[in-house]
């Protein structure tokens, strides 16, 4: 499972989680690339569900899934208020869910 820590504070990082060890990054935009280039090579061995938690008591979680452009969907939709519209539309179009 891929877990997305979305930071409380202006002057907290992103963090992803890989299953091992954590990444910290600086806004929603370059956690969703770091995913996408991460997703196909991840996918090839396992079916995979990508977390996104918003604190201690909320959070969203994709289904166990091999298709790399649904769980790329599912994600930006989840981030989509973190996201500029760049970012947001580029990853509407990979999914084709619209």
């Amino acid at each position: 499972m891929i877990t997305i820590k979305v930071p409380q504070n202006r002057t907290d990082k992103w963090s992803v989680s890989f299953g091992k060890g954590m990444r910290k990054r600086n806004n929603a935009s370059v956690i969703l690339n770091a995913i996408e280039r991460s997703l196909p090579r991840l996918s090839m061995t396992q079916k995979l569900a990508i977390k996104v938690k918003y604190g201690k008591d909320s959070s969203n979680e994709t289904v166990q899934s091999q298709d790399v452009s649904y769980l790329l969907w599912a994600t930006s939709c989840f981030l989509e208020d973190y996201l500029t519209k760049k970012v947001l539309r580029r990853f509407e179009k990979v999914g084709g869910y619209l």
